[in-house]
């Protein structure tokens, strides 16, 4: 079976960069297990692949800096959406 050779995700590459500003969705989870989903807002620091543990497919993922934050998270391309403000 071919796969594609952009890797996962790979169409979502050319709809951001470094610098953009970015919104997306989170599960988060409070001390009763009841779940809730936040928005969170942050800036791309970088765009890379990622090699999946189970396979030898990689995927494109972000680094975003959630504003507010000192530490980046691991974002998938393709949860992203760029902020209008």
């Amino acid at each position: 079976m071919k796969t594609n050779e952009k890797g996962f995700l790979g169409s979502f590459v050319n709809d951001f960069k470094v610098g953009d500003l970015v919104t997306w969705s989170e599960f988060e989870r409070d001390e009763n297990f009841v779940y809730s989903s936040i928005t969170r807002n942050g800036a791309i620091i970088k765009i890379r692949t990622k090699n999946m543990p189970y396979n030898d497919r990689y995927v494109w993922i972000a680094d975003v800096l959630p504003f507010g934050e000192t530490q980046t998270k691991e974002v998938y391309l393709n949860i992203l959406r760029k902020g209008t403000n």
